[in-house]
């Protein structure tokens, strides 16, 4: 698999970013290497209830979640999470254009217990 971002957030336990003025929707993916295990973090933006994240909120939060490396993935108008809920695939978040973009790329993880 290969995936691709913009920006580098965490290398190694430390921000790699710093541009802390322009807040978006963003999405990131990223790694505990402790824990083995995969952090994804969506966050909304561009509404009155969610104003965004600069890189470097991005950054830190993942942080606080265990990342030790992490990836800024595309964001803005296309930041969208999905998850089944009752049996059925759901957007979960609030896409900040009010509705879902055509946009051909995403990442899937699936869990079967």
């Amino acid at each position: 698999m290969a995936l691709t971002g913009n920006s580098v957030l965490l290398k190694k336990d430390q921000i790699m970013v710093s541009d802390d003025s322009e807040m978006h929707p963003r999405t990131a993916v990223g790694i505990d290497r402790d824990t083995k295990e995969i952090i994804v973090l969506v966050v909304d933006g561009r509404q009155s209830f969610s104003r965004g994240n600069t890189m470097v909120e991005l950054a830190r939060k993942m942080k606080r979640l265990g990342a030790e490396d992490a990836l800024n993935l595309d964001g803005g108008g296309s930041t969208t999470l999905a998850a089944r809920r009752g049996g059925k695939l759901k957007v979960i978040n609030s896409p900040s254009d009010g509705f879902l973009r055509s946009v051909p790329n995403g990442l899937v993880v699936t869990y079967n217990p």
